[in-house]
């Protein structure tokens, strides 16, 4: 059974912010690999969705992510930090 998209306006960056959370954990479709994202010098307005559908893992090449808010920058024993390769939003 495939889940329906929410009604209403995707999430943004100023949203999980206003949550105190300054990072995104991002977790591969393909293979479940975690890794924290930093997120910090993009603007309020980009949306979460932009993240999901650009993350391309570096385990397994795939592309497309689950994004979450991510309180804490510290690695946990699955995720491995690391900056993506994705250009600012225009």
């Amino acid at each position: 059974m495939k889940l329906e998209q929410p009604p209403g306006p995707p999430a943004t960056l100023g949203e999980v912010r206003w949550l105190d959370a300054r990072s995104l954990l991002a977790s591969c479709k393909a293979c479940a690999h975690e890794t924290v994202l930093n997120v910090e010098a993009l603007a309020d307005s980009v949306p979460l969705s932009w993240f999901a559908t650009r993350f391309v893992c570096r385990c397994c090449n795939a592309v497309g992510a689950h994004i979450l808010p991510c309180w804490t920058d510290e690695p946990g024993p699955r995720r491995r930090p690391y900056s993506v390769g994705m250009s600012k939003p225009s």
